[in-house]
């Protein structure tokens, strides 16, 4: 079976061409099967693959020399869609030439342009940005929401405890994954009157594949975030403290990014953390069709 291609925003983080091109031969690397639309400057882009032999037949270059900078505001970035690197990208997966589209650039500008051209799957309001975290225990963590928004109701929060669950059935195999949210306490008064009622809600909920098992120290399946919490807690100088890491583990893992979808990032080794697997500073947008 033939896997969909993905489409690079080649121009897209602070390292740009080179990291990007290097972070798409190490995924062809490890799946061989994997084929790339890159989008930017034609040039960059081919200077940049003649370190990576393995990528020449298994990609296609789409050039494009507009690059949503990093400080622009997402406002001024959907004017620009047809024209930038990111825009061209996330258009590939609208018009079917891409399956996925990977950037590291601008966060606010690829939440807005992907809600623009994809829109949002059937009862989904607003998308979330979501990673796996690593523990001690058995399986990651799936955390969300990670700074796609800055504020959210108890609607918002059950439609991500639904996506999370997805997610966290995919990747741990477990059937009914537990989802808690996080909160300043386990105690059922605490928290603001979004997390109340969203915890109420997902206590009431009958069909869904999932555990609902209220309020939590980010410990387990998947984690439900209010925010702006989750940014201040995934850029802490340490924020592995939180998730029950003992000290040196913690003081392996760099401080960590809440960086765009599937974007390339630095892995450090994680020891004795869930799976033995290293940590990648990367996070995916749930919600938009076709993403």
């Amino acid at each position: 079976m033939s896997l969909p291609r993905i489409a690079v925003d080649a121009m897209g983080g602070d390292e740009g061409v080179r990291t990007m091109i290097s972070g798409a031969a190490l995924a062809r690397r490890r799946h061989d099967r994997f084929k790339f639309l890159l989008v930017g400057d034609q040039a960059r882009i081919e200077r940049a693959l003649e370190a990576h032999p393995n990528m020449r037949q298994a990609s296609e270059i789409l050039h494009c020399e507009d690059v949503v900078g990093g400080d622009e505001k997402p406002t001024q970035a959907l004017r620009r869609a047809k024209t930038t690197s990111m825009g061209l990208a996330i258009q590939a997966v609208k018009d079917g030439r891409a399956g996925a589209a990977v950037s590291a650039g601008n966060t606010g500008a690829l939440m807005a342009m992907a809600k623009l051209a994809l829109r949002t799957m059937p009862g989904i309001d607003r998308p979330a940005l979501a990673a796996l975290m690593p523990t001690l225990e058995e399986h990651d963590v799936v955390m969300l929401d990670l700074g796609a928004n800055t504020e959210c109701d108890p609607r918002n929060l059950v439609q991500w405890a639904i996506m999370g669950a997805a997610y966290s059935r995919i990747v741990t195999g477990h059937e009914a994954p537990r989802v808690r949210l996080l909160n300043i306490g386990t105690e059922e008064s605490k928290g603001t009157e979004e997390l109340q009622e969203a915890a109420a809600q997902l206590r009431a909920a009958t069909g869904l594949s999932l555990s609902f098992e209220g309020y939590v120290e980010a410990d387990k399946c998947a984690v439900l975030c209010h925010p702006p919490l989750p940014s201040l807690l995934v850029r802490a100088q340490r924020p592995m403290q939180l998730f029950g890491f003992k000290e040196d583990i913690g003081r392996s893992l760099a401080p960590s990014q809440a960086l765009p979808l599937g974007s390339t990032g630095s892995r450090p080794t994680t020891g004795g953390c869930s799976n033995s697997r290293p940590f990648a500073q990367s996070a995916k947008f749930f919600g938009h069709k076709g993403s």
